[in-house]
């Protein structure tokens, strides 16, 4: 059973209801995005998984090593039952109640079928196959998932094949009283065994607690949808046996199905879209709107992860929000990089773009990098002449990598909302209420909370500051942009205080790497910054670049075990006050360096050179054309 406000989970063909989100078929479809799995619950899933797997295999190899098809009621090729168990996966009965929601599986009744017209063999083959095949239609493979799905299944059919043939069915009359009783108690108790399974692995999936009244209700609505399914496939298998054109009687409660579940998820569509307009237009709170809107998102298109960019001026800075997994949602009012002006550049008002992170000549992949995501979605806000912003959903390896056609249109409608919200509205309101919130000074808007360095706030400023008196100095000025490579999988891997801990090793490295006159700054994400403020000559910049590539090298501890990482460096330099009027123009220098460095690969730097067509690349191994080192 499902309500409105959890979840129902899919696993091994059965709809189970497990916490607040969905695993199975789609993960994190409905309830709430999916969260990646830390180590630790990673390796639970896996033992599990195994320890099902060879349970199954156990019971094959042995009780069920020589045994044949129990009874024959009628004859039916494997693949006859390989397309039915096929269409059953994609099918469900949807009951609703007043605010109750019902899911009832439909693919219990092809396995009861099998167990009278085809060898054991045959129906696991069957079965684990057209389950793994549904599942890889309407998703791409994902390998522990699928693993620990075909693992269930062939335990399942093993139990269902054992305790039918050990009641006995009788050969002479198969469709008798007790050849029906053996089936049902087989299907009873392959699907009491899967129950606490199936639920075990979707809490492990998700890092979900396993609740007991989640449990009984589960088990107690196996035994209604088993006893159901089970009487349907016996009708179905006596009308096979006596009139076997009565088999087409099933087509028209097929297609019925078909058209319900279409109704159902156009009626879904349509919610979602009263329910987005209502949190854009009527939310005063703007913490609350963001939470709202990315958590609707987040459920509809199943990407933990969001962020609205809102431009309500030309040329002006950019109001980013974003929202992360954890429900938490961070503003800041800024200049927009130079991957997020192509990527705005890039769009047109009627697309959604998709990419994967560092993907190369692609500025959406290049912007997905400098948030640690593996794909994401990006549409632009239309509006007149003008684009009024930019709305993402990323998420990390393992989340959905393509939208439907009627997706993408659900995700254009919603940013034509947002587009007319900033224009005129509450929202817009609230937009100018968050940057007047910003301009008001604390040490929270000039210092990262996580590394206790400066933010990009306090680094432009003292950016802007040396450019100011580079014509009295002149000595040059330096902004070295780096992105750390590989953070987001160890991050993934290693849980958010891990990823927390080598920020702070990262910024402790930096600082080491500079002067006391200098800074080092983290700009957000995984994305760090440096200052040199008046240089001996422009050639120290590069020595700079190459002692932060060596630092960050050298491997990093994390418990009892050591990571390694690297990272991307962007130079630009500033030698005298034509070379860059602003300190937004510096760093939009070093942005495009950083840009070119990730398209070259990992490990290495770019110099920002003005007289050439192309930036300097150097690579890791190649000698740094160096000066003095710096004093």
């Amino acid at each position: 059973m499902r309500r409105r406000n959890s979840a129902v989970t899919r696993t091994s063909g059965h709809w189970l209801r497990v916490g607040p989100t969905i695993a199975g078929a789609e993960l994190g479809c409905e309830g709430g995005p999916a969260v990646p799995l830390a180590q630790s619950g990673r390796w639970r899933l896996r033992i599990l998984t195994a320890a099902v797997g060879v349970a199954g295999t156990l019971l094959w190899l042995g009780p069920l090593l020589h045994g044949g098809r129990v009874t024959s009621v009628v004859s039916l090729p494997w693949w006859a039952l390989f397309a039915a168990c096929y269409v059953a996966s994609l099918l469900y009965v949807q009951v609703r109640a007043d605010r109750e929601s019902s899911q009832l599986s439909l693919a219990e009744i092809p396995v009861v079928i099998g167990l009278f017209v085809i060898d054991p063999p045959l129906l696991l083959a069957a079965y684990a196959g057209s389950l793994l095949f549904a599942h890889w239609t309407r998703r791409r493979a994902r390998l522990a998932q699928d693993c620990a799905d075909a693992a269930l299944a062939v335990l399942y059919i093993a139990v269902a094949v054992l305790v039918f043939a050990a009641i006995g069915p009788d050969d002479g009359a198969p469709l008798a009283l007790r050849s029906v009783i053996a089936a049902a108690c087989a299907m009873v108790a392959a699907g009491w065994l899967l129950a606490p399974l199936a639920l075990a692995v979707a809490s492990l999936q998700h890092e979900r607690p396993l609740r007991r009244g989640e449990l009984i209700r589960t088990l107690l609505l196996r035994t209604s949808v088993t006893a159901t399914n089970t009487s349907l496939g016996i009708v179905t298998l006596l009308a096979a046996r006596s009139r076997p054109l009565l088999v087409f009687a099933v087509v028209p409660p097929m297609i019925m199905v078909l058209f319900a579940a279409e109704s159902r998820r156009r009626a879904a569509r349509m919610e979602f879209l009263y329910h987005t307009a209502d949190i854009i237009h009527s939310s005063a709170d703007f913490s609350e709107f963001a939470r709202s809107l990315f958590g609707t998102l987040g459920r509809m298109f199943s990407l933990p992860n969001g962020e609205l960019i809102a431009l309500p001026e030309p040329r002006a800075p950019g109001l980013h929000i974003r929202h992360d997994t954890r429900g938490g949602v961070a503003m800041s009012l800024s200049r927009l990089t130079f991957a997020e002006e192509e990527t705005l550049d890039t769009l047109r008002p009627a697309d959604v773009a998709h990419a994967t992170s560092g993907l190369a000549g692609s500025p959406l992949g290049a912007l997905l990098a400098e948030r640690n995501a593996a794909h994401g979605f990006a549409v632009a806000l239309p509006g007149g002449d003008r684009s009024h912003g930019l709305l993402l959903l990323y998420g990390p390896a393992g989340c959905r990598t393509r939208l439907t056609r009627r997706e993408s249109e659900l995700l254009l409608a919603v940013a034509r909302q947002l587009a007319a919200a900033l224009q005129h509205g509450r929202l817009a309101d609230a937009v100018s209420a968050a940057k007047a919130q910003r301009a008001e000074p604390s040490r929270d808007d000039f210092y990262d909370t996580v590394t206790q360095i400066p933010n990009r706030a306090l680094f432009v400023q003292r950016v802007g500051n040396a450019l100011g008196k580079l014509p009295s100095t002149r000595r040059p000025v330096a902004a070295v942009c780096i992105d750390l490579d590989g953070f987001a999988k160890l991050s993934t891997a290693h849980g958010l205080e891990a990823g927390d801990r080598i920020l702070n090793v990262v910024a402790t490295r930096l600082r080491s790497q500079v002067r006391k006159v200098d800074m080092a700054a983290r700009l957000g994400s995984d994305q760090f910054a440096i200052l040199l403020d008046g240089m001996r000559h422009p050639n120290d910049a590069q020595v700079v670049a190459r002692r932060v590539i060596e630092s960050l090298r050298q491997p990093i501890p994390l418990g009892d075990e050591q990571v390694s990482i690297s990272g991307s460096v962007g130079v630009a330099v500033a030698a005298n006050p034509a070379d860059a009027s602003s300190a937004e123009e510096l760093l939009r220098q070093a942005d495009m360096a950083l840009y070119l460095a990730r398209r070259q690969g990992s490990d290495r730097y770019v110099i920002f050179d003005r007289g050439a067509r192309e930036p300097l690349v150097a690579a890791p191994d190649n000698p740094a054309v160096a000066a003095a080192i710096i004093a």
